[in-house]
């Protein structure tokens, strides 16, 4: 028995490890539920990349089964619709993951638009389409509740990666089904034996900044100065620990490494961390990190799932809605907290990393497990 399977809203290599990480992931996934049904999966992404971009990762997924479908082509127009629609028609089923947090218009009304029009396509073209485990909302405008409602309404199949999410689906969609799961990418491979090579026996802190609230903090509403507080976190755990500065980015030109390297210049104690090839390298990393403090969500994901407890550096509900929902709720909320109080509360769970650690354990359990749950229904829909 062969299956194409569609993925919208995931990457297999960008600069965004966070994409990249949920689309390794959930073909892994599914390459592991082929073998078991014993049926062949071939996969259609539709994003702008090519196979000869994905050379890095082949030792983990099987990079010659993808084919890849430019999706900026509906931005075209009418022939850009009208070739989606055919490579659509291909599909047993489509699973979209809206880049993991874009079903909201937090980021914009235009992007929420155009990451809609391949769902509406698909429901369109009575292809099953599979809302894959990501944060729905919270939306702005009307325009984009409005949007939603349609999409969720003729959706069967909606999986959520926290309670707040599926709460926020059944608020648009009264009596609307929705399974919570968590990220896919917890289960996001890396290589173990490396994680058990500590660098040394003094206390390693990675650092992980952002780009998008070094730059644009204030447009998220946040008490604290996100430059000043990431500047403060530093100087004073440099002077105890070695502090590890990671881009969760392969890119050296992006403003993410770069900001790495002008804190660096700034505090010459720090540890710049190389640039990776991929999230499964910069996972192998960050995996070697006693603590880890991020503002990526995925960079915090790549730490917790390789047992590295850690302080989620928030500037949306989806971060509280991820680990809360799993029993982790120790978020640093930028939104909540002046630079004083986030440096202290982060000081806090370094002197009590063995608290959290334990916390972190326990969390991660609750995470795999509710995973399971999206495997399984993903085993039993594709085994059709």
């Amino acid at each position: 028995m062969n299956k194409t399977i569609g993925l919208f809203g995931v990457a297999l290599h960008s600069t965004n490890y966070g994409v990249t990480a949920l689309g390794i992931s959930q073909i892994a996934m599914l390459e592991s539920i082929a073998e078991e049904i014993e049926c062949t999966f071939k996969y259609i992404v539709f994003s702008g990349e090519s196979k000869k971009e994905t050379e890095c990762i082949k030792n983990y997924i099987p990079v010659e089964k993808v084919e890849f479908v430019d999706i900026v082509r509906i931005k075209t127009g009418f022939k850009g619709i009208q070739s989606l629609k055919k490579n659509i028609q291909r599909c047993d089923a489509v699973i979209d993951l809206t880049y993991g947090d874009s079903f909201s218009d937090i980021y914009g009304l235009k992007n929420f638009v155009l990451y809609s029009v391949p769902k509406l396509i698909t429901e369109k073209q009575h292809v099953p389409l599979i809302l894959g485990p990501q944060t729905y909302g919270p939306f702005k405008s009307k325009v984009a509740e409005h949007l939603a409602k349609k999409m969720l309404k003729n959706t069967a199949y909606i999986f959520a990666r926290d309670d707040e999410s599926a709460q926020q689906v059944s608020q648009l969609i009264p009596k609307k089904r929705v399974c919570v799961t968590s990220d896919l990418a917890m289960e996001l491979p890396y290589d173990k034996q490396l994680a058990d090579r500590k660098y040394d026996d003094d206390l390693n802190i990675g650092i992980n900044i952002s780009n998008l609230l070094w730059h644009d903090g204030k447009d998220f509403g946040f008490k604290l100065d996100y430059v000043q507080f990431t500047k403060q976190l530093i100087e004073e755990l440099s002077h105890m620990y070695n502090v590890h500065l990671i881009a969760h980015t392969y890119d050296k030109n992006d403003g993410e490494y770069r900001i790495a390297e002008e804190l660096h210049r700034l505090y010459p104690k720090t540890i710049l961390a190389r640039t990776f090839v991929s999230p499964i390298d910069a996972k192998n990393y960050i995996s070697k990190m006693d603590f880890f403090i991020g503002a990526r969500m995925h960079a915090t994901i790549g730490a917790f799932s390789s047992g590295v407890p850690i302080a989620p550096i928030a500037y949306s509900r989806k971060f509280s809605g991820l680990y809360g929902s799993i029993g982790y709720p120790y978020i640093i909320d930028c939104t909540v907290l002046d630079e004083s109080e986030a440096t202290n509360k982060v000081l806090e769970m370094i002197e009590n990393i063995e608290t959290y650690k334990e916390k972190q354990s326990a969390a991660l359990k609750n995470a795999i497990q509710l995973n399971r749950q999206y495997r399984g229904f993903l085993r039993k829909k594709l085994s059709e």
